[in-house]
């Protein structure tokens, strides 16, 4: 549909009880108009009304119950009106189809999917976690696997950024201490917590692991500038510091999808620019990017590690024995197994030794401090989409719903690609 300009509108009348292919005709309805490419469509449910029957049909009538009228109502093209009306035709088996020439005088959409025209201090994140270089590993590795992060700002007394330690960095480290895989099933299950913990045990200080090249920018750069920062330099996060060179926030892709997937933040004066992006991208086919490296699961645990520090995103997805997607595994689950304060009791231990598929949020946080294998390591279920999927919703699920990555099946689960922020990010930059 046009922002303005001249259009038609097609309006179908229908009846509440109406099907097309065993589905209420409204949802199919709206469902063949979003396939067909349409930004939009309303159905309105009526009060009353009569047909060619004469017979007057309204919502206080028991006996006329699913009788009652529907209004679809699209706003679109001519060009793409003529492409729409023989397939309306085909599914409205009984009712009224009419056309009318109508004068758009505004199109827009809360949900503008693309970067808004505003500085990084409105979307920045504050107050920022942060560690110092004599910090040490083990020390990071809590911090991380605390709150949830990927990377953490190091920092001297007065808060000038020194460097950046990212999860990542914090693996191939803990990678030069063998992984301990094929612990015997009769060792002391306190025995093998604290031989896992030791992993995270190591007391050199994250001077030793950080990135001391940091890239930063100040509170009044754009969001677009920042988003093409972080797709140039290969970045997640950047640090935000003042004109003194004092880190005063931070800003990560969330940050800045979350102000596309708001569609405008709360703010006093004229309404917001929108920068345009030279054409936006639709669906996730668009954008996503060829599968990366799979693992069985019952692969051991050595082999997620190195699958997982080789693969060009850090992220392993893993299939059951008909290929089909069960689960993921990321940089975070190692972090959380290298944790010493996730080792868990003799009893929490036992406790998690249920299905897989029955377990909560603590028993699968038990399993995978003490993990040997992909299947107790790995995140499930998994939110994944398929290639059809719009980019406002894979958006909505990224930010509303904080999966960094998403795979992209079929619909039999089979995967096909991956999508994570860092490509949604692509997709409203331009």
């Amino acid at each position: 549909m046009p922002s303005t300009g001249t259009g038609q509108c097609i309006t179908v009348y229908f009846g509440e009880g109406d099907r097309w292919q065993q589905q209420p005709l409204s949802m199919a309805l709206l469902e063949m108009l979003r396939r067909e490419g349409c930004r939009g469509a309303t159905v309105i449910r009526g009060m009353a009304s009569f047909g060619a029957g004469s017979r007057v049909k309204t919502a206080t009538l028991v006996d006329v119950a699913g009788e009652l009228p529907m209004v679809l109502t699209v706003v679109e093209t001519p060009e793409r009106v003529a492409h729409l009306l023989p397939i309306l035709r085909e599914m409205v088996a009984g009712g009224l189809i009419i056309v009318d020439e109508v004068d758009i005088c505004q199109y827009s959409s809360r949900f503008q999917e693309t970067l808004p025209n505003i500085p990084v201090h409105a979307v920045m994140t504050t107050p920022v976690v942060t560690i110092s270089p004599d910090t040490p590993v083990a020390e990071a590795v809590r911090v991380l696997v605390q709150h949830v992060f990927t990377a953490l700002p190091v920092v001297d007394a007065q808060q000038h950024v020194l460097g950046m330690v990212h999860e990542i960095d914090l693996l191939r480290r803990s990678a030069e201490t063998p992984v301990p895989v094929g612990l015997p099933r009769a060792m002391d299950p306190a025995e093998q917590a604290a031989l896992l913990a030791q992993l995270g045990q190591r007391q050199e200080p994250v001077a030793t692991v950080m990135r001391r090249e940091v890239v930063h920018i100040a509170p009044e750069t754009s969001v677009w500038t920042a988003a093409h920062l972080m797709l140039t330099h290969e970045v997640k996060q950047v640090p935000v510091v003042d004109a003194v060179g004092v880190l005063v926030g931070i800003v990560s892709r969330i940050d800045l999808l979350r102000s596309v997937s708001a569609g405008s933040l709360p703010h006093e004066g004229p309404p917001l620019m929108v920068v345009p992006t030279g054409g936006l991208r639709k669906t996730v086919s668009e954008v996503m990017r060829p599968l990366g490296p799979t693992v069985p699961g019952e692969a051991a645990l050595e082999e997620v590690v190195t699958v997982l520090l080789g693969a060009r995103e850090p992220c392993v997805l893993v299939l059951d024995p008909a290929g089909c997607l069960v689960g993921i595994i990321t940089p975070s689950d190692l972090v959380q197994r290298l944790d010493p304060d996730a080792r868990p009791s003799v009893l929490q231990l036992l406790a998690s030794h249920l299905p897989l598929g029955r377990h909560t949020a603590t028993q699968q946080a038990v399993r995978k401090s003490t993990a040997q294998g992909a299947q107790a390591l790995m995140t499930t279920p998994v939110v994944s989409v398929t290639p059809d999927t719009p980019i406002s919703t894979a958006l909505v699920l990224a930010t509303q719903q904080g999966w960094k990555r998403l795979p992209v099946c079929d619909a039999q689960q089979y995967p096909l690609g991956l999508v994570t922020r860092k490509e949604l990010l692509h997709a409203v930059a331009g």
